[in-house]
């Protein structure tokens, strides 16, 4: 990472993601059952299931974006970062995956600063996924 912390490892920020989210888990398991009692059995069962609905279109992305990169150098900006994994996490379409994985490889740069992504982003969760289909 550099000085102004702009390199994001899309690797490593999965990992972190899940490890966040596993904690979040933890957490919210603890209020639910203040809150809600017994029912709090079936909700967090419900939350897990969706945090790893989460975690594992997140996954996808970015192990898309690593096989597309490849050994290209440098990070990308922590904008498009969060649009690409928060937009993306929604979804387990193959084909918004394999768009949204573009974004994040065609976003690394050198000093990581590199921001135009987060058009692209924009664009493409805007869409359908059927709409994306149509253009693939």
């Amino acid at each position: 990472m550099d000085e102004g912390g702009a390199d994001v490892d899309p690797i490593g920020m999965g990992l972190v993601t899940k490890a966040a989210s596993e904690e979040a888990t933890k957490v919210g398991g603890h209020l639910l059952t203040r809150v809600f009692g017994p029912s709090a059995d079936e909700i967090g069962t419900a939350l897990a299931r969706w945090t790893a609905y989460r975690v594992g279109n997140v996954k996808r992305i970015v192990e898309g974006a690593d096989r597309k990169g490849g050994d290209r150098e440098g990070g990308v900006s922590p904008r498009v970062a969060h649009r690409v994994l928060e937009d993306g996490s929604w979804s387990d379409d193959t084909v918004v995956v394999d768009y949204l994985s573009g974004v994040l490889a065609g976003s690394r740069s050198l000093d990581g600063r590199d921001d135009r992504g987060v058009v692209w982003c924009t664009l493409i969760s805007g869409m359908s996924a059927l709409q994306l289909r149509a253009h693939y």
